[in-house]
């Protein structure tokens, strides 16, 4: 049992030195492999989707005149609406007006 314990904490310890002189060696590996993942995947969905010819199909776009005239009609309310709100007169809420005694 103790000869068990003995070859395991010394290869705990061996591995222990190991990445002790070894750690920039490694973060500059990980590092460098995520870099190459982070280029592949940009080529992959960025400079190669650029390239690609996407199918475009025209068809001919039918208005119809009573959506036409609805929306016509809605959008002259709003601009009656906003100018009635830009006409009109706020009073400044950081007056205090004096009170009629």
């Amino acid at each position: 049992m103790k000869l068990e314990l003995q070859t395991v904490m010394g290869a705990m310890s061996r591995s222990a030195m190991f990445l002790r002189r070894h750690i920039h060696v490694i973060l500059f590996a990980w590092l460098i492999a995520a870099i190459g993942v982070w280029g592949f995947v940009f080529w992959q969905y960025g400079y190669r989707v650029v390239f690609q010819q996407a199918e475009i199909t025209g068809r001919p776009l039918t208005i119809k005149e009573n959506d036409l005239n609805a929306l016509l009609k809605k959008a002259r309310a709003q601009e009656e609406f906003r100018k009635t709100i830009a006409e009109k007169q706020f009073p400044d809420p950081f007056i205090k007006f004096l009170e009629a005694q």
